[in-house]
């Protein structure tokens, strides 16, 4: 799979494919708790625009979210391309970085420190 034709596609400013080898071992142990076959992590993200920030808070919390939803809708987008390609892949929730599993919280994945690794 091509990352970079993809993420142009999607409009995604940034973009890091982060090996567990580069994680510290508690970042490490999240990943492979979200996704046990986890061999990396790629993170990816876009450029807030400057005016969203001048907006009124309810404006700015709608449009925080809109976003985060279109970047909730390309990581499944990806995930669904990488799993066709036979690379087990989940994506991971931007707002909420976990998932759940008969009622128990698992794999809390730190995006920000998995992109600074990046």
């Amino acid at each position: 799979m091509d990352l970079e034709q993809f993420f142009k596609d999607e409009r995604v400013d940034l973009f890091s494919d982060v090996s567990l080898d580069d994680l510290s071992g508690k970042d490490r142990s999240s990943v492979l708790e979200f996704l046990p076959v986890a061999r990396s992590v790629i993170v990816f993200g876009r450029e807030v625009p400057v005016a969203v920030y001048a907006m009124a808070a309810k404006e700015k919390t709608r449009e925080i979210y809109r976003i985060a939803g279109s970047l909730d809708a390309t990581a499944r987008s990806l995930a669904e391309c990488l799993d066709a390609e036979q690379f087990p892949s989940v994506p991971v929730p931007f707002l909420f970085p976990v998932r759940i599993v008969d009622g128990r919280v698992q794999g809390l994945v730190r995006l920000k420190q998995i992109a600074a690794a990046g």
